[in-house]
């Protein structure tokens, strides 16, 4: 299930074949996501808006608030076939491979989520150890976000040196270009956005910057 991709072959593609990628650069990150998800809908509401406030429709939202995503979970329903930020504030985590298996502590349900192009580039955790279990030896999972809701830190895997793979901290979300993480909003509802963590996420700085970490 180890399979890699040279992106740049597919640079300027508008419709790329089908392919895995366990490695995403902060750009290809941010592009994916404003291409595929503002892009495509041109003159409708972003769909990373919270389906139930009115912002988009249920079936267009790829970003999930926590209690949304609590809501359709309680309720069975298979809301997030293709989300962008995977919720696990009060989950366990498992990781094989590229796939990660969340199994909520309450009531064991258990959802698996493939880490691919187009895919989920945030998760959140609900604490360091269980970020901690998606470090690797073997290049994976580089470019996720991961959130750690009990400090309400933001941090990157990154690729280190033999293929190891670390969290880093991110002190400046904005250079994420995810609106989620740094609190803009088109519609002028950066305080709803922000707090889309359970609270104003725990960084220095957060300005233009080129520096993040």
């Amino acid at each position: 299930m180890n399979i890699f991709h040279d992106t740049e072959k597919y640079q300027g593609v508008s419709n790329p074949p089908f392919i895995k990628t366990m490695k995403k650069t902060v750009t290809q990150v941010a592009k994916e996501f404003y291409r595929n998800w503002i892009r495509s809908t041109p003159g409708r509401t972003p769909v990373w808006f919270h389906p139930t406030l009115g912002w988009g429709e249920e079936k267009e939202a790829k970003f999930f608030y926590k209690d949304s995503w609590r809501e359709f979970e309680d309720a069975g329903i298979e809301h997030t076939k293709h989300p962008l930020c995977l919720w696990a504030d009060a989950h366990t985590l498992s990781v094989e491979d590229e796939v990660i298996t969340i199994t909520r502590d309450e009531n064991n349900h258990v959802s698996t989520y493939e880490y691919r192009l187009d895919s989920f580039n945030t998760i959140c955790v609900k604490n360091l150890d269980e970020a901690r279990k998606i470090e690797n030896n073997n290049r994976l999972f580089v470019g996720l976000y991961v959130v750690d809701y009990s400090t309400k830190k933001v941090y990157r895997l990154v690729e280190k040196l033999n293929g190891k793979v670390r969290l880093e901290r991110i002190l400046n979300p904005y250079v994420t270009r995810l609106p989620w993480l740094y609190g803009n909003s088109p519609k002028n509802k950066s305080k709803l956005i922000e707090e889309a963590f359970g609270g104003t996420l725990n960084t220095t700085d957060r300005n233009p910057s080129e520096n993040g970490y």
